[in-house]
């Protein structure tokens, strides 16, 4: 995968993700407590991703589109992990743990999703 597409690619995560986290903060909001950790839901695991793509076999780029969307479909499941949480963890070890399975997500949608032809 190039660089180049790094941005791009990280808008088809971002997108969805910010989406759908808003939609569902708006939801669950009054069980939450914000810390501005929780902004790295946004660009962490999309990070992981494209780091495993770069060190790893080359993904075609109907992969890199898909598995993108996915993982930005996904990543909103980290305010319901909160909600879940709700009080019982400090609100910086939650948000942590919330980035970790998202970041988990990621590594096994690169690992488990198959090729695509171009």
């Amino acid at each position: 995968m190039d660089l180049l597409l790094a941005v791009p690619l990280w808008s088809l995560y971002v997108v969805p993700a910010a989406l759908g986290s808003a939609l569902l903060w708006r939801l669950v909001g009054q069980q939450l407590r914000w810390n501005n950790w929780m902004l790295a839901v946004f660009i962490v695991p999309s990070a992981v991703w494209m780091v495993l793509c770069q060190f790893g076999p080359d993904k075609s780029m109907t992969n890199a589109v898909v598995e993108q969307f996915i993982l930005g479909s996904i990543s909103p499941s980290w305010v319901v992990m909160q909600a879940l949480v709700g009080r019982r963890l400090p609100v910086r070890m939650a948000a942590t743990v919330g980035i970790s399975v998202v970041c988990l997500f990621a590594v096994l949608l690169w690992w488990f999703v198959p090729q695509f032809r171009d």
